[in-house]
């Protein structure tokens, strides 16, 4: 069957390649290869006619896209400027950011500040503490040392004399509330001075009044030489001004002929005007949606920040409760510390009569009785004093660890008290910040109010300009476009002529690469030789490892071996000394017990001593406990080197497990070689496996190491059980009266360590066993794995021949199946985004197209309305001339007023009517300064304008070389995709050369190549194209943006010049008030103003007559003439502003034919 079914896959295959043209003779063998190499033919013939036709296709987008560039151009200015006030939003919002952090961090400086004060108070109280602590000591050991040498005084007289002492903390306290006490009674002092100096100043004040009084009652001589004084003043006064006056005759001459000037600057100005009120409608527009957006936010803001202020509170009343634990828990630790230094003063007493008792019984028994057995019993008896000794010094430490632990529980309360008070200051900051946030929406709302008010004015004038502006920009829209067809006809020649030397240019630059790339492609040929080489040299490194590891593995085992027989060895020892340990103990209480029967008896006497048997018995057991300590010592010494052995075979484990892991790596390296299709794979489940061994390794090692601490804990557990049982044996052998009890106390202790210690060493007994156990199954294991490896080594030299050739086939295939996907996906995005561009670009074309109807529109309103400003103008200027001869008479009336001003005695009548004239002065001189702030506001609105449209300048240059840079790397991505195509169709050569054999399917595969070669020249050529298309965009955008930089520098200038013109307006202004509040003082104080009928004569009512109507004249052309020299500042800026426009329009205009036409 199996031979059928190979025929028939061999007649098919034969069939397929006599279709192609393909006659040369191949084994049934390589039938699957001839196969699997006719699909990947025809798929890749299919991709790459695929291929073809998606790129024509393509570069039809693109030229349609190229012709549609010029016209989303000109809406690029409008998403900047939105761009741009985004930025600045943004900006200021960053500002108040930092400004709050600023805030922030001088609270936490300050808080900082605190913390460093209350550490240097703790560490003080700490330093009191201590102070306080060696004090009592020392008394604990002056009571100490009078109870062991006064025999009088009684034992409870220092504990008395300790709680009798005084403390060192009243002192303190007694000493601050006087010190308060003192500063009180000073700041009481110090404000009864303060009242009495104030007191005095006012009397001394009210003196200085009465002595003036004094001084003028008697002398009315020196009143009329005041008056006279302050009469010849004024007159002076008044010629000065009337000489200023001359002058600002001479200056309002020079402002007629700046006025005819500024009236051409209005045309200019009524262009901008319409611009800005169309961006400022759009702005409001704008600035609404935002502030509805931020007042969304900042709601949303404050029920987040009501939400964190209620957690906080919750919170901060959580670690109230805490804090008032610690504090309780603080307290009832202080009351143990007392109860337990009274309790060691009262052990101190006892023990102090206890050792008085027995020094008494000493000196009796020395007495009575000098023997040999007494002097073991003194012995015994002073190291009982030492041990009383090393007793209270281990409670007097025990008690400062107590006190310390009681500092650091203090410490943490006010830790957790300070962090209270910085959430809450936090709490209140942010609750200050919405303050601020809300009183900031209010001026914004405010403003916007404002804003609105004034785009009401803007548009009353823009309806004027319109009419006056229609028809000039009809004649301007005529000559603009016969020149924009003129320059775009210019412009195309000069882009076809580029092109051409740029395409040629990159012919070559495009055949050097390709020789590069060939170059490339045999050094990386060389390099995978050469990484084969290198990995079969490493697999040979690991299988030497791998007979070393097995030879440490089986050195390990028996050195395990030997450890286990030695710890059982060792097991057995320990249980023989423990029963020895407890026979002695044992006689031991007897012997106790003898001793306490005689005491109680009082049948103790020489006759009745311990007979030399029981002596000897005696020395007998201190000789055997002398012998269980050097046998324990010995104990500890083996268990020692056990743990060192212990160590060894934990890092056989570690080797044997590394063992492990390279058998499971060659595991997986055989499998990758049996697998030779999917080598690709199998490297990425090798790295993958790798991973998941050393993570092995680790946990074992983790796991070992823990084991390990186990055991150390276990035998530091043992010593501390030894170091107690000879405590016990000491207490036991040298017991006597009331010890004898705690001895017995001891026993029993020691009786249950010893069980713990037996149960502790069965289990470290039967983790040995374990252990043991795991060794031989991991012998048995490696044996096992070493027959698998050699089997392995025979199976991979079988492969290795066969699967070099496949897998060599195998990679250049996948090679190229990845570089035409990436490149089929890379072509489908250009696609999706080419086409959402059409689509925007052409919704832009439309709006476009709509703002130039209603720009035409707007202009012919715009021209009549200046045509009516025109004539206004006119009109104005007969009445300013009119008004300068009025002024001139009057000049000549003033100076015959200055002759009969000469009676100066009525001035004390006129002095009423002065006052009111003053008074009306100083509205209009308010009046006067609300216009001129006005002027000023303005002019810092357009200042700020300026520089907004300037900051617009540097953020469009930004953006421009950020689209620069873009651009760059489109062409490197271009250059590298044609590197690409070029690698690919060397590597279909090289296929083609492999393929000698087959002539037929080798000339089919050359003629597509050669068709694959020319559709690539042709991609080739067209993104070449582009590219120039783009180098001629991107030195366009440059010109563009150095003549804006121009244009922004212009309006600079005339900004400078308006302020200068506008303060020497002020100025002017000033002036001409002051010399008309002057003539009208003079002409009401004069005697023509004042007196009776009959003295004042039909000339001089005349005259005044006259002067009544130039003043009113000439404060009624005051203000319109400044509000003249305003408007036509402003209209002067807009006309210039309308020009850079036009250039503007012009210049884009000029660019879309030449790009629709390219």
């Amino acid at each position: 069957m199996k031979d059928d079914v190979a025929e028939m896959r061999y007649a098919a295959v034969r069939a397929k390649l006599s279709e192609h043209c393909y006659h040369q003779h191949f084994d049934a063998e390589s039938v699957l290869l001839v196969e699997t190499m006719i699909d990947d033919l025809i798929a890749s013939a299919a991709g790459f006619k695929e291929m073809e036709q998606k790129e024509k296709e393509r570069t039809q987008e693109l030229q349609l896209l190229i012709s549609e560039l010029g016209v989303l151009r000109l809406e690029n200015p409008r998403l900047q400027a939105e761009n741009n006030g985004l930025h600045l939003q943004i900006i200021e919002a960053v500002e108040a950011s930092e400004t709050w952090e600023a805030s922030m961090l001088s609270s936490l400086q300050s808080l900082e500040e605190e913390m460093e004060s209350t550490k240097l108070q703790l560490q003080r109280e700490v330093r009191h503490n201590c102070q306080s602590e060696r004090r009592l000591q020392q008394a604990q050991l002056l009571a100490l040392d009078a109870a062991g040498l006064a025999d009088a005084e009684e034992p409870c007289e220092a504990p008395r004399r300790a709680a009798l002492m005084p403390r060192d903390d009243e002192p303190q306290e007694l000493a601050l509330s006087e010190a308060l006490g003192r500063c009180q009674a000073r700041l009481v002092q110090l404000e009864a001075q303060a009242a009495a100096a104030r007191r005095r100043g006012e009397d001394m004040e009210s003196q200085a009044a009465d002595l003036c009084d004094q001084l003028f009652k008697p002398c009315p001589q020196l009143r009329q030489r005041a008056l006279q004084a302050g009469r010849t003043q004024s007159l002076e006064r008044s010629r000065a001004d009337v000489q200023e006056m001359s002058q600002q005759h001479a200056e309002l001459e020079s402002r007629l002929a700046a006025v005819e000037g500024w009236q051409k600057a209005l045309e200019h100005r009524n262009t901008e005007l319409k611009s800005e009120a169309k961006a400022l409608l759009v702005s409001v527009d704008e600035e609404s949606a935002k502030t509805t957006e931020v007042l969304e936010n900042s709601r949303a803001q404050a029920d987040i920040q009501k939400r964190l202020h209620t957690e906080m509170q919750e919170r901060s009343e959580s670690l109230q409760q805490m804090c008032r634990r610690i504090e309780g828990s603080t307290k009832i630790l202080n009351a143990r510390l007392a109860q337990i230094s009274r309790e060691e003063v009262l052990k101190t007493t006892e023990q102090s009569r206890q050792v008085k008792e027995l020094l008494d019984k000493l000196v009796l028994l020395q007495e009575g009785h000098q023997q040999s057995p007494l002097t073991s019993q003194l012995k015994q008896i002073e190291e009982r004093l030492h041990r009383a000794e090393d007793e209270s010094s281990a409670l007097s430490t025990s008690r400062s660890a107590l006190q310390e632990e009681v500092q650091s529980a203090m410490l943490e309360a006010e830790t957790q008290a300070r962090q209270l008070t910085k959430q809450t200051q936090a709490l209140e900051g942010d609750i200050r910040n919405d303050a601020d946030i809300q009183s900031r929406w209010h001026g914004a709302d405010t403003h916007l109010q404002w804003l609105n008010a004034s785009l009401s004015g803007i548009t009353d004038e823009q309806k004027k300009l319109a009419t006056y502006l229609q028809e000039q920009q009809t004649f301007l829209q005529q000559e603009s476009m016969q020149r924009v067809q003129l320059h775009a006809e210019v412009q195309r020649l000069h882009a076809v002529v580029r092109s051409l030397d740029g395409t040629r240019e990159e012919w070559l630059a495009d055949l050097g690469k390709a020789v590069d790339s060939l170059r490339q492609s045999h050094a990386s040929l060389t390099a995978t030789l050469q990484q084969e080489e290198f990995a079969q040299a490493t697999s040979d490194k690991l299988r030497q490892e791998a007979f070393q590891v097995q030879r440490s593995i089986q050195v390990a085992s028996t050195q395990r071996d030997e450890l286990s027989a030695e710890v059982q060895e060792w097991g057995q020892e320990l249980h023989s000394d423990l029963l020895r340990r407890d026979e002695a103990r044992s006689m031991a209480a007897r012997l106790v017990e003898e001793l306490r029967e005689l005491q109680l008896s009082g049948t103790w006497t020489p006759e009745r001593a311990p007979d030399p048997p029981d002596a000897e018995s005696l020395d007998q057991c201190h000789q055997e406990v002398w012998q269980l300590e050097e046998r324990l010592a010995r104990v500890e010494t083996r268990t020692a080197s056990v743990i060192s052995k212990a160590t060894l075979s934990e890092a056989a484990n570690l080797q044997q497990l590394g063992f492990e892991g390279s058998c499971a790596l060659e595991k997986v390296c055989e499998g990758e070689l049996a697998s030779a299709e999917a080598m690709s794979e199998a490297v990425s489940s090798k790295c993958w496996q790798l991973q998941a061994d050393i993570q092995e390794m680790l946990a074992s090692a983790s796991i070992e190491e823990s084991a390990h601490d186990q055991l150390e804990s276990e035998f530091a557990r043992c010593q501390h059980g030894l170091s107690e049982m000879e405590m016990s044996e000491h207490h036991a052998a040298a017991g006597w009266g009331d010890e004898q009890r705690a001895a017995a106390s001891e026993l029993d202790l020691l009786r249950k360590a010893a069980a713990i210690l037996d149960e502790e060493r069965d289990i470290t007994q039967r983790l040995a066993d374990d252990r043991a156990q795991e060794v031989d199954d991991l012998q048995n294991a490696i044996r096992d794995h070493q027959q698998s490896l050699q089997e392995a080594q025979q199976a991979l030299d079988d492969l290795r021949s066969s699967a070099d050739g496949q897998q060599h086939h195998l990679d250049q295939q996948r090679l190229m199946k990845t570089d035409r996907q990436e490149h089929l996906e890379a072509l489908r995005h250009q696609s999706q985004a080419l086409r959402v561009d059409v689509r925007e670009r052409s919704t832009e074309v439309s709006h476009v197209l709509e703002d130039l109807q209603h720009m035409v529109k707007e202009n012919q309103d715009l021209h009549e309305e200046s045509r009516k400003l025109a004539l206004s103008v006119t009109a104005r200027t007969a009445e300013a001339r009119k008004k300068f001869e009025q002024q001139e008479e009057s000049a000549e009336q003033l100076h015959a007023l200055e002759l009969e001003r000469v009676d100066v005695a009525r001035l004390r009548e006129q002095i009423c009517l002065q006052t009111r004239q003053q008074e009306v002065a100083i509205s209009r001189l308010s009046n006067h300064k609300e216009t001129a702030r006005r002027a000023a506001g303005e002019l810092v609105a357009q200042l700020q304008r300026i520089q907004g449209a300037q900051e617009s300048w540097h953020s469009r240059e930004e953006e421009y070389q950020v689209d620069i840079s873009l651009m760059q790397e489109q062409i490197a991505d271009i250059a590298q995709r044609v590197a690409m195509s070029e690698e690919s169709q060397q590597k279909a050569l090289e296929e083609d050369a492999r393929l000698q054999g087959d002539v037929a399917a080798a000339a089919k595969a050359a003629e597509g190549a050669d068709q694959s070669e020319a559709a690539q020249a042709q991609a080739v050529a067209s993104l070449r194209l582009r590219r120039h298309q783009i180098e001629v965009a991107l030195q366009q955008t440059m010109a563009e943006v150095a003549s804006q930089q121009r244009l922004a520098e212009q309006d600079w200038s005339q900004v400078s010049r308006l302020e200068s013109l506008l303060e020497s307006g002020q100025i002017k202004l000033n002036k001409s008030t002051a010399e008309l509040e002057a003539l009208q003082k003079y002409h009401r104080s004069s005697p023509l103003a004042v007196g009776s009928d009959a003295a004042a004569s039909p000339s001089s009512l005349s005259l005044k007559q006259q002067e009544n109507e130039r003043y009113a004249k000439a404060n009624a052309t005051s203000l319109p003439a400044l509000r003249f020299e305003v408007t036509s500042m402003h209209w002067g800026a807009a006309l210039c502003r309308w020009g850079s426009l036009m250039r503007r329009g012009s210049a884009c205009m000029q660019r879309s034919p030449a790009c629709a036409r390219s």
